[in-house]
């Protein structure tokens, strides 16, 4: 999606005003692609906030509202970072089969010597092919395909990550695995012959209890807030041991409370029912690890309290 030198030279005027406004005076810029440019001046000023690493990046493209607006934050995408840094399993290759705008692939895959960045919508495949260099990382490969697809075919790799679709064909929020798409209840055997690991992001609203009995080899859970507000669940799926429904370790996330460098360390699972204190301490992570009971339709209400 190349722009012209009059496109680019307007969004680098006017990145700090009000899209709205500018929007109404596109007639007084007939060699602009406007719309285009409304589109990138809005994503840079969202970036600021949501992937501040990338706002000063001058040549980086930004796709439409919905898709910036759905994507990982930063923090957000170093703290699944953090998850696999920790893990034993070798950190050589990687594939996103669920790429989007390329936020978690590019702050994943950076732990890896070779990556996949797999992506059904061609036009975010276009601008992940432009901004992965851009932004340093040469060794990931964009593949313009659908997921489950390229799963099928795939070479077996280290980690495979995958952000499951959260509405139903009507717009509704869903609550179980089974209504996401992909649907990787369906196929998680098939998702862990091709990886030692799997990490699987979910809705918050998602039902948890629920989740845990569709997935089999799920290792652990953790429950990402940012800003007292919960943003992510994550999975692990792993060729370890199966537990117990009520024997998973459930972490407890606010990864806004730490510094971003250098990651920090969760505090590692445990056998025995633990619930840890919450640390505010700037240099800290707090984490609760709970046990969720079989008979249980929702997440344990002090998970929420942090």
């Amino acid at each position: 999606m190349p722009l012209s030198e009059a496109t680019l030279r307007f969004i680098r005027e006017h990145r700090r005003d009000d899209v709205r406004s500018l929007a109404l005076q596109a007639r007084k810029y007939p060699t602009v692609d406007m719309p285009a440019a409304i589109t990138q001046i809005a994503g840079r000023q969202a970036a600021e906030e949501k992937i501040p690493s990338w706002a000063s990046r001058e040549n980086l493209l930004y796709p439409i509202h919905l898709s910036l607006e759905q994507c990982s934050s930063e923090i957000t995408a170093r703290y699944k970072a953090a998850i696999i840094t920790q893990s034993s399993t070798p950190h050589a290759t990687f594939t996103d089969l669920t790429g989007d705008f390329g936020i978690d692939c590019a702050f994943l895959s950076a732990q890896f010597r070779q990556a996949t960045y797999v992506e059904r919508q061609e036009t975010l495949c276009e601008i992940a092919a432009h901004n992965f260099p851009l932004l340093g990382l040469k060794h990931i490969t964009v593949c313009h395909q659908d997921s489950v697809q390229h799963l099928q075919a795939m070479s077996p790799v280290d980690w495979i990550f995958i952000d499951l679709a959260r509405r139903d064909g009507h717009g509704g929020k869903t609550v179980a695995i089974s209504d996401c798409e992909p649907d990787v209840s369906a196929f998680e055997n098939l998702l862990l012959e091709k990886a030692q690991h799997v990490l699987i992001k979910l809705s918050p609203m998602l039902d948890l209890t629920l989740a845990l009995h569709d997935m089999k080899h799920v290792q652990e859970a953790h429950i990402v807030s940012v800003g007292n507000e919960c943003k992510e669940l994550l999975l692990v799926l792993g060729h370890e041991e199966t537990l117990p429904i009520d024997g998973i370790p459930i972490h407890c996330i606010k990864p806004d409370l730490c510094p971003p460098a250098p990651i920090a360390h969760l505090h590692p699972p445990t056998r025995k029912r633990v619930r840890l204190p919450i640390y505010l301490h700037p240099e800290s992570i707090p984490v609760r690890v709970q046990r969720l009971h079989p008979e249980s339709r929702c997440l344990p209400q002090p998970v929420f309290h942090l």
